[in-house]
């Protein structure tokens, strides 16, 4: 049997192509004793594990970490690797209202129709996160493609969401137009971005259409919604998260600004603060990257521990990502 030294070196060998025997993610992910970045490293190749393999580590890995930014990957990645066999958690975890709302949007992972009964119970949930995600996910289940495409419907993105066809590493929560954008579309499509009247499940359409512009004047409009809306912290959490995907250094004053702010609501925080970290690691501007490792490393202490906990795994991500340019 392999100790838990050895399969750490064993699993830090290894690349984004490598395909990792279950024994080793399994060492790695079920200890206490290893570094949150590896961990979560582990946990994203379970993805490509067969699906019984991967339900029985993933499931036996909620039985013993119970910090919440740990337990809400973990829960994401049971419905986005199809774990069909441990579908009865992510119900288990919506059902619990002990359990941190962050987990609970692991619902939306669930994706099949037959949830939807499930998920229609808690569309008027008190709690916000639960309420928005669900809502979204009905939309989905109910309203989407009519050809199965969207059968499995991931709502929240994060930074466990897997490789697509999309230029982004996720599988969006809406579908968006692939028609080319001009200065009036993206207008008009600030317009539903920012206006909180309207459906969420429509300013979700506008913020990928958006992304998908590119640029960084298409992040910065983004970054507008994030620190102005005032409705839904889904919303913004999904702001931040896509800003990480564009990883444009135009909105890290923004992403910092979310950071710093004690009166937004954690799961937007944390998701800024994974942004950032996803921003400084393509910046090649020194001084640009250490403004973002400067207010990283402030907030490592933050007295929320998913905060502090994201903001040490962004730091490491940078680490990692210049180490690996200085090595090329």
């Amino acid at each position: 049997m392999v100790n838990i030294d050895a399969a750490v070196q064993q699993f830090l060998t290894l690349n984004e192509f490598s395909k990792p025997c279950a024994d080793i993610l399994a060492k790695v992910l079920l200890s206490k004793d290893v570094k949150l970045s590896i961990q979560l490293r582990a946990l994203y190749f379970c993805r490509d594990l067969p699906s019984s393999e991967c339900d029985d580590i993933l499931k036996k890995a909620l039985l013993i970490h119970y910090d919440t930014f740990l337990r809400h990957e973990i829960a994401y990645v049971i419905g986005q690797s199809g774990c069909m066999e441990a579908s009865d958690v992510l119900v288990k975890l919506l059902e619990d209202v002990s359990e941190d709302p962050m987990a609970g949007e692991a619902i939306a992972a669930l994706g099949g129709k037959q949830y939807v009964n499930v998920i229609a119970k808690y569309k008027d949930d008190p709690c916000v996160v639960v309420r928005d995600t669900c809502r979204l996910a009905l939309h989905s289940l109910l309203y989407g493609s009519s050809d199965g495409e969207y059968d499995t419907v991931p709502i929240c993105s994060c930074i466990s969401a897997p490789i697509s066809t999309s230029a982004y590493r996720a599988v969006d929560p809406v579908p968006c137009s692939s028609s080319e954008m001009n200065d009036g579309t993206i207008q008009s499509l600030r317009d539903v971005l920012n206006d909180e009247s309207v459906d969420l499940y429509k300013r979700y359409e506008a913020l990928f259409n958006i992304r998908n512009a590119n640029g960084d004047a298409a992040a910065v409009i983004i970054s507008e919604a994030l620190l102005c809306d005032s409705v839904s912290e889904v919303f913004r959490h999904e702001c931040a998260f896509v800003l990480g995907q564009m990883q444009s250094m135009a909105v890290a004053d923004p992403l910092i600004q979310c950071l710093a702010n004690i009166n937004e609501e954690p799961i937007v925080r944390h998701e800024a603060a994974l942004a950032l970290g996803s921003c400084a690691s393509m910046c090649n501007d020194k001084d640009k990257r250490q403004t973002i490792i400067d207010a990283l490393t402030t907030h490592m202490k933050d007295p929320i521990k998913v905060i502090s906990d994201s903001c040490i795994v962004a730091l490491d991500n940078i680490e990692e990502a210049v180490g690996t340019r200085a090595n090329d």
